[in-house]
């Protein structure tokens, strides 16, 4: 059976759903990263968003996805971006990615 994710929830007035929210999807990228595959686009498109709690969060997330990613030019672009975030604890996780991928 196919997990549905409620991506809305990172849209979230309350701080509580949306950082649980984030803390599930760390909790699925890292015992079960293909239960995330089906959502790659939505990742990606979130890298249009200018809240950089989410888009550190989908960093970190994509970890579960290094063999994927090197094939994925949109990832890819998705993590460079990232990597010139204006909040430091989001560049640091792009930074650290990059370098998993890279190695």
């Amino acid at each position: 059976m196919k997990q549905t994710l409620d991506l809305d929830k990172f849209n979230s007035k309350d701080p509580k759903v949306k950082y649980g929210f984030a803390k599930e999807l760390l909790k699925l990228g890292k015992d079960s990263p293909s239960l995330l595959y089906d959502y790659f686009d939505n990742w990606v498109e979130m890298m249009k968003s200018d809240n950089n709690i989410v888009i550190g969060k989908v960093v970190v997330t994509l970890n579960g996805f290094l063999d994927d990613i090197n094939d994925n030019k949109e990832v890819l672009i998705f993590i460079k971006q990232a990597q010139h975030s204006t909040r430091n604890a989001t560049k640091k996780k792009a930074d650290t990615l990059m370098n998993k991928i890279n190695n």
